[in-house]
């Protein structure tokens, strides 16, 4: 049925995200005190092409990505200079930052610069930095369009460990439709 013709009636938008939103988080992982992350940054794919088209069936989304040059990535930093992280293993782990990116997580990496206080061998305080940079993300073929993935990274003095949330999840909102009714105004020429 042509809509041109039509000044009034429900329009019903079926809405999905087609990004992945990526939820990274730092816990503890020793009972060290003052430790916080100075710098966190990941690099994704750097450009896809999202081709819309006229769905066929009601789960199809009416659209594809793809990444003809998926090996170009492109480093996304967080806006962060001096995130304070749990003191100890007890604490719940903190949100260090939220990107939305690509789905096509497959080579991804990060890099995190955390410091923590220390004393020297002369008993005086010194603030010991580690610079870890491009590690591999685990569970990257889980960056779907409209998923929220998240990670967990635990810093220890020396050390740290990355883990991928066992629950993946959509972001969508479980709204599938969202009707919008609407009247034309009429239009006064003198």
């Amino acid at each position: 049925t042509p809509v041109m013709n039509q000044n009034n009636g429900n329009v019903s938008f079926k809405l999905r995200h087609t990004l992945t939103k990526i939820n990274v988080y730092v816990k503890s992982n020793d009972d060290t005190e003052e430790k916080s992350v100075t710098f966190f940054s990941i690099t994704g794919i750097k450009s896809g092409i999202l081709t819309y088209y006229t769905p066929t069936t009601d789960s199809d989304k009416g659209w594809l990505w793809a990444f003809p040059s998926p090996d170009k990535k492109e480093t996304f930093t967080a806006d962060i200079t001096n995130f304070p992280v749990p003191n100890t293993i007890a604490e719940e782990k903190k949100l260090l930052a939220t990107f939305f990116l690509l789905p096509a997580g497959k080579g991804s990496q990060f890099s995190i610069t955390y410091q923590y206080a220390a004393k020297d061998g002369n008993n005086n305080a010194i603030t010991q930095a580690i610079c870890i940079e491009n590690q591999s993300l685990p569970s990257t073929d889980t960056w779907n369009p409209g998923a929220s993935v998240s990670y967990t990274i635990g810093i220890s003095r020396k050390t740290i460990s990355v883990m991928s949330e066992n629950d993946i999840a959509s972001w969508e909102g479980g709204t599938d439709s969202e009707t919008v009714n609407g009247t034309e105004e009429k239009q006064i020429t003198n």
